[in-house]
């Protein structure tokens, strides 16, 4: 019901969303997910004799001998998660089987997608064969790609090498399993800002816009990126929009001219919300503002007088009549003035109260 000042503020929030499944955050965070040796060999349970759960670099995850009830046996492997950052913690448990009257040698190596690295190793002589949960905490390298765990146990004849087999032991029995998890870098950006469409000039914050004016909001990662979202509150409720033009730059094109997307003044961009392939994740800061114009002037649709609730047959009342007045424009309305003639031929300009959001 009354006209808004010509700057009303719009607020953006550029949102990089949560996940689900390949949206963004997913719903499963993998850098909180834990991990097992059987989650990466096809479902089958690591504790199978006859799994190759250690195929890579020459090994051989199949246990010797195959016969379950004889000879020492890894039957999981447990990682704390699925994705970790370079030079994270992570906490690795080895579930062994160990036999009794011998010595059990066990082993954790450790994979950084470059080279093997032993990371620590124990031995155990049990009176009865027996199940025993060993765990270690150790700090990744900085190293991004494809990492994995390997936990080793041989009878009788230590290890030397990353595989119990002919190559680093003389013991006749054995087994290896591994888990796999990947390691990638933080999501950074070193861009942050609104952009002109056509130049791609950068355009500073708390500026005027019309109607017309073509605007990007962007941001530039240190990596590509697999999914994106922009919050604005264009409409006067916060709204997610999924970002098309992604790479390692994220571009959202404000379309001003949209009075559907766009009604109000005050625009604030808040973040940028985003995921990369292994669901790392970061959002902009700080917020991003800027004002818009109304594209057409105020147009006022009804006006009327009332008293006492009566609005017709109204004449000689000598007493306070209430005028009303339906107003609106493309952005919002803030002030309304009504101007007053008396039959004395006085004037007056008064600014009528009213409630914005019905037009």
């Amino acid at each position: 019901m009354y006209i808004m000042n010509r700057k009303i503020w719009i607020l953006f929030i550029i949102v990089f969303i949560i996940l689900f499944s390949n949206v963004i955050f997913s719903s499963s965070n993998p850098f909180e997910t834990p991990r097992r040796c059987s989650d990466v060999w096809g479902g089958e349970l690591c504790n199978s004799t006859t799994l190759d759960d250690a195929n890579f670099g020459g090994c051989n995850g199949t246990k010797e001998p195959s016969d379950s009830t004889y000879g020492p046996h890894i039957l999981e492997v447990y990682i704390n998660a699925t994705n970790f950052f370079p030079e994270a913690g992570i906490n690795v448990t080895c579930e062994f089987k160990e036999v009794s009257s011998v010595t059990n040698y066990k082993y954790f190596w450790y994979y950084n997608s470059s080279e093997w690295i032993s990371i620590q190793n124990f031995t155990s002589n049990p009176d009865v064969t027996q199940t025993n949960n060993t765990s270690i905490i150790f700090n990744l390298n900085s190293s991004e790609g494809i990492h994995r765990i390997r936990c080793i146990i041989s009878k009788d004849a230590e290890t030397t090498g990353p595989c119990s087999n002919s190559t680093y032991t003389s013991a006749t029995q054995y087994d290896n399993d591994d888990v796999i998890f990947t390691v990638t870098s933080h999501l950074t950006y070193d861009f942050w800002n609104l952009t002109n469409y056509t130049t791609g000039e950068e355009i500073a914050s708390n500026q005027t816009f019309t109607r017309n004016d073509s605007i990007n909001v962007s941001a530039k990662w240190n990596k590509n990126i697999s999914f994106a979202q922009i919050e604005h509150n264009g409409t006067g409720t916060w709204t997610n929009y999924t970002i098309s033009s992604l790479g390692n730059w994220t571009n959202y094109t404000l379309n001003l001219s949209n009075t559907s997307e766009f009604n109000n003044t005050i625009i604030a961009i808040r973040s940028i919300y985003v995921n990369d392939t292994y669901s790392a994740t970061n959002n902009t800061y700080p917020e991003l503002y800027f004002y818009l114009l109304a594209g057409n002037a105020p147009n006022v649709t009804n006006f009327w007088f009332s008293y006492n609730g009566t609005t017709t047959n109204i004449t000689n009342k000598y007493t306070n009549l209430t005028i009303h007045a339906n107003v609106s424009d493309d952005v919002g309305l803030s002030t309304v003035k009504a101007n007053i003639t008396y039959p004395d031929g006085n004037s007056t300009n008064a600014t009528m109260q009213g409630d914005t959001s019905s037009g």
